[in-house]
């Protein structure tokens, strides 16, 4: 198994634009993303000018992509054709948006041994589907212990085969490994509020 991890980077965000570059401590996501997974060996995959000279600069390696690819909705396997260039039987996708995440936990990511994988977030509230509750409430104790634990989808890293991304479109299969994240590790900054917790912990 040759695994090659990549992160990616876009500019084009609707919700928090330009998130990559808004200051964050004494940084920025980018950087911190390309600071701690060159450590991996990891290629940086974008286009845009300010985003190549901050990867360039701290030594993390360069996949130029497609400018096609950087702000369109589409097939995954179109978004990031560009990682075909590299020998690898597994890629591991790594979300630059969580700036808590650990190279440690990567690291643990690439030893699994599984063909798929998919970060998770621990999740045990109360949880209704059409105004019902799907796990019964205690309503004397309203207690969330009673709960079965579940998880939800982390977002942080996927890892995937190869060839079958290219050839068939997967970066997920059914029954792929389900790898549980800290809550703080978990911290993905999606908008503005998120931004803003991550800031306090930074500051």
């Amino acid at each position: 198994m040759k695994i090659v991890p990549f992160f990616s980077g876009r500019l084009g965000s609707h919700r928090l634009p330009r998130k990559l570059l808004l200051p964050l401590g004494k940084s920025n996501l980018w950087e911190i993303a390309c600071m701690k997974y060159k450590e991996i060996g990891a290629y940086a995959l974008c286009n845009e000018p300010e985003l190549v000279e901050i990867a360039e600069r701290v030594g993390c390696k360069v996949l130029l992509r497609d400018p096609q690819t950087s702000n369109v909705d589409g097939p995954l396997n179109f978004i990031y054709k560009d990682i075909d260039q590299l020998d690898a039987t597994h890629y591991l996708w790594i979300n630059p948006c969580l700036p808590f995440l650990k190279v440690s936990t990567i690291q643990k990511v690439m030893e699994v041994g599984e063909d798929y994988v998919e970060s998770v977030r621990p999740f045990q509230n109360w949880l209704f589907k059409d105004e019902n509750p799907v796990y019964p409430i205690n309503m004397k104790t309203l207690s969330t212990k009673d709960i079965p634990k579940m998880t939800q989808g982390g977002h942080a890293f996927r890892l995937f085969k190869a060839k079958e991304f290219f050839t068939e479109g997967f970066m997920l299969r059914e029954g792929f490994y389900q790898y549980e994240l800290s809550k703080m590790e978990a911290l993905d900054i999606d908008d503005l509020e998120d931004y803003e917790i991550a800031k306090k912990i930074c500051n």
